[in-house]
């Protein structure tokens, strides 16, 4: 059966339950609250409608609308395909770049060292809450980790079906960087797919998605 719960003011709950007979099945729903609040507006930065800019660090964020989505896949580790509603939020426009991480922390654990432009990698997920941590002393917002539904919703582009989340559903080396990683599988790089970057690219190298993140 599918099991959904829902609360004014929190994300939607829903999961597929197997239920055996004449046995107890217990269910645990973690509503998480939906984000609203919008963050405060650097005077001395320019931002758009949709758009704010972290005055500490400079990184842009990008105001995703809320909705109902589609979530999960027919994959069957990331199945079933369920309904799930987020709210509105900020999402950072590209990934946390060597720069920013070396601002906030004051060093750069990244094996290649490419440029500030380039992200940050070698972090742990306890890395990042440091991050988090700091960056949020560094003024008055409240940052996190997106939820896994927000995370997923906004990759996707919001209600859009496609296998991708590129603009058109497609993806080439024109779009997205994933010729390096022929260097770990075959041991080579795929020379018809070439990206013009051996590892990682600098932010904001490809095209963005619907909401206009990388």
């Amino acid at each position: 059966m599918n099991l959904r719960v829902e609360a004014s003011g929190h994300m939607v709950f829903s999961q597929v339950v197997h239920v055996e007979t004449n046995a107890w099945t217990q269910i645990s729903a973690i509503l998480n609250p939906l984000t609203t609040q919008d963050p405060p507006q650097p005077a001395a930065l320019p931002s758009s409608d949709n758009e704010w800019v972290e005055p500490f660090t400079e990184m842009i964020f990008i105001q995703i609308p809320g909705g109902c989505f589609q979530m999960g896949s027919n994959h069957k580790r990331s199945g079933p395909i369920h309904e799930v509603c987020v709210g509105d939020f900020y999402l950072g426009k590209y990934e946390v770049t060597q720069g920013e991480w070396q601002k906030v922390m004051g060093r750069n654990p990244s094996k290649s060292k490419n440029s500030s432009r380039h992200p940050v990698e070698m972090v742990s997920y306890y890395d990042i809450q440091e991050f988090i941590t700091n960056l949020n002393s560094k003024g008055n917002t409240n940052f996190r980790l997106p939820y896994e539904a927000e995370w997923e919703y906004a990759a996707k582009g919001g209600k859009r079906q496609f296998q991708y989340s590129t603009k058109n559903g497609s993806i080439n080396s024109s779009s997205v960087n994933f010729d390096s990683e022929g260097i770990f599988s075959i041991g080579f790089l795929l020379r018809s797919s070439e990206d013009g970057f051996k590892h990682s690219a600098p932010v904001g190298s490809f095209p963005l998605n619907f909401f206009g993140i990388a």
